[in-house]
């Protein structure tokens, strides 16, 4: 059988830890923590949590809302996308000796 990306990173433990990381560099970014100042943190790690698990190849479903409508009121630019791209390679970058993942 053979291991989902999911595993090779270290299960769910670890990427909570990612995820823990990301998100709350999200919320204190300056460019797009602005987004989530109404938004509740816990809430938002649990669903990005299922979302990348998923994602990775772990057998999690993601409960939240469609992303396209989540995001649809939301005056979200090219880079707003950018940035968090950044935040979320410097958070890997950051984790990667803690990963069985290079």
């Amino acid at each position: 059988m053979r291991q989902s990306l999911f595993d090779k990173l270290g299960g769910e433990s670890r990427l909570r830890s990612i995820i823990d990381t990301f998100v709350d560099r999200v919320f204190e970014d300056r460019m797009i923590g602005f987004f989530f100042r109404n938004a509740d943190r816990q809430r938002i790690k649990e669903f990005e949590y299922q979302l990348t698990a998923g994602f990775l190849g772990a057998d999690i479903a993601y409960r939240g809302r469609p992303l396209a409508k989540l995001h649809a009121n939301h005056p979200i630019m090219g880079g707003h996308f950018a940035q968090r791209g950044k935040i979320f390679s410097g958070t890997l970058n950051s984790h990667q000796g803690q990963t069985g993942m290079k």
